[in-house]
């Protein structure tokens, strides 16, 4: 299988080559990735692949990069994915890489990693048929010290790895196992937490999961994909269930990684083709060390995998790549950044509308609700905002997830009980600062909020105008102050404002408007391109504020502006 899919990813890197020449020049930039830090571009962020001219070099080059030295390594079989799919969390657990093997030998690249980092003992995933008794006595032979985790099928062997991993979790992510996008995914994150990562079929619940599961008390479980990816059937035996939604595995990434911002580091970007599983999982042990995401992409990544990137990119001083380039060209990197985003993307952040409509029970702890994009032209623009840009919370405990794809959100309650109080929808795009509100006790289907800044083509100021322009009237739109965690334990509290000069022409994002500032006596305020954000004193409790009273003043002229908003705390998190 290796030798099969190695040969088609050469080919696939060579087919817009058409000259012998070209065909060396390609060979040569193989065999010079395999020295690890090789920069790619001078200006910052600094790109570094991590590569070699097989998954099994690629691995090595991982490790090396890593770990000068490691008691421990984590063994796993290069030819498939199954039994490796668990194995990132015990790495993490024992500050290993992941290092690959054939079935039959160990490859001489990994062997000679495991004797330059000073290895002494090897953690075999899987069984014999996996990886044989041959190659566990050939690192014997070596002087290492082995043990071999694994169970009768792929799913006994992720139960196996999870045992060791943490004996009492609180927490699991369950994952297809017939598929491995997802599982790599949450690999970091879980790696990071020490979360066991399971492996479940479509449709039936293995015996030993049912087991494993009777002798915990897991009090969350992220099930990553919809129900035509785990069935429900499936997911409603774990406990107190969040489900990670996305149209395919990418969207799943980043809402992923979007999920956990605030367990992460922002100082890296880490990359790794989202078309197969070697080099992605060689990688997770290396994110997790980084304490990074991880970033699946392919050669024409999705809009919202270049927005994430885009957002993190801004930050970070290093990216890095796993594979070479006939797994992600150099060009997939460069197509990733601003400066070479697509009409679409620009098109993303034009947007001026939200909607929310059809709150709609759909079992007895979720229900859905449609939410819109349009663009300054009345354009549904909803698929191509990626979910990383909104932000939705409730004003019942529960978490939400966003689907561009089919402009769906889905609430999961904590309680059954919930299911049928009075709820209001939080929406926030935290690109614009647009914030909008669906209150289902209000008796309205609907809710829409366009944002105040005018298309620049429909508004061109005349010479005069902007001679003189000036601060006339300061308007906050919001009558609710959402109150919503920012990173699980501070509150913060949202609302929304507008700025026009005398000429009526909205001016929020005009430097104009920098000169406002806004007040409160229970907390510090930041506002910018129209959202108020305020921060409670360390000795305020929101929730027990019934509203609070926001002042706002241009400070050249004393143009002020005065509103007591409503207090309303919203269940989950906000992050920009």
């Amino acid at each position: 299988m290796e030798n099969k899919e190695e040969r088609s990813e050469f080919l696939m890197s060579l087919r817009k080559r058409s000259s012998k020449l070209c065909l060396i020049l390609s060979l040569i930039t193989l065999i010079s990735l395999a020295i690890p830090t090789v920069t790619l571009a001078n200006s910052s962020p600094t790109i570094t692949r991590l590569a070699g001219i097989d998954r099994y070099e690629t691995a090595s080059q991982i490790a090396r990069s890593g770990w000068s030295q490691s008691d421990y390594a984590i063994l796993a079989f290069g030819g498939d994915y199954p039994d490796a799919l668990s194995a990132a969390p015990l790495a993490k657990k024992f500050n290993a890489p992941i290092l690959l093997t054939d079935t039959g030998s160990l490859p001489s690249t990994t062997k000679q990693t495991l004797l330059d980092l000073q290895v002494k003992k090897v953690v075999i995933i899987g069984g014999t048929a996996v990886i044989s008794q041959a190659v566990e006595s050939e690192l014997q032979t070596m002087g290492l010290e082995t043990t071999r985790v694994y169970g009768n099928d792929r799913y006994a062997t992720a139960v196996q790895v999870a045992q060791q991993v943490n004996s009492k979790p609180s927490t699991l992510f369950v994952v297809t196992g017939e598929d491995y996008p997802d599982a790599l995914s949450v690999a970091s994150i879980a790696s990071m937490k020490q979360i066991p990562i399971i492996l479940v079929p479509y449709d039936v619940m293995p015996d030993t999961v049912k087991s494993y599961l009777s002798t915990l008390n897991v009090s969350k479980t992220y099930v990553v994909g919809d129900s035509d990816i785990i069935s429900d059937q499936v997911a409603q035996q774990f406990p107190n269930t969040v489900r990670i939604l996305g149209a395919d595995k990418y969207a799943r990434n980043i809402l992923i990684n979007q999920t956990f911002v605030t367990d992460f580091n922002s100082d890296s970007i880490c990359l790794a083709t989202g078309e197969g599983f070697a080099d992605a999982l060689a990688g997770t042990a290396y994110c997790a060390k980084l304490s990074e995401p991880i970033t699946l992409i392919n050669n024409d990544s999705p809009a919202n995998t270049r927005s994430y990137y885009q957002q993190r990119v801004a930050n970070a001083s290093h990216v890095y790549v796993f594979g070479g380039t006939g797994i992600i060209p150099d060009s997939v990197i460069t197509d990733l950044n601003p400066s070479n985003a697509t009409n679409g993307d620009s098109l993303t952040k034009a947007f001026k509308t939200l909607r929310l409509s059809n709150l709609t029970k759909v079992g007895a702890t979720t229900a859905t609700f449609k939410y819109q994009v349009l663009d300054g032209t009345g354009k549904d623009i909803t698929s191509s905002v990626p979910a990383t840009q909104l932000s939705a919370v409730a004003s019942v405990k529960s978490s939400v997830t966003l689907d561009p794809s089919k402009g769906i959100g889905t609430i999961t309650y904590n309680s059954s009980s919930d299911i049928d109080k009075p709820v209001i929808i939080t929406l926030v795009d935290l690109t614009t600062g647009i914030v909008i509100s669906l209150d289902s006790s209000s008796g309205s289907d609907s809710s829409s909020y366009t944002f105040p800044v005018t298309d620049p083509a429909s508004q061109v100021p005349t010479p005069s105008q902007t001679s003189d322009q000036k601060v006339s009237k300061i308007t906050i739109t919001s009558t609710k102050l959402a109150i919503i965690s920012s990173d699980g334990t501070d509150k913060i509290g949202y609302a929304t404002y507008i700025v026009n000069d005398q000429y009526g022409a909205d001016i929020t994002e005009s430097p104009l408007a920098n000169d406002i500032q806004f007040k409160t006596n229970v907390g510090t305020i930041t506002a910018q391109h129209g959202l108020i954000k305020l921060e409670f004193y360390p000795n305020i409790n929101p929730e027990s504020l019934t509203e609070v009273t926001i002042t706002g003043v241009y400070l050249n002229s004393g143009v002020t502006t005065n509103s007591a908003l409503d207090i309303v705390p919203m269940f989950g998190e906000i992050t920009n």
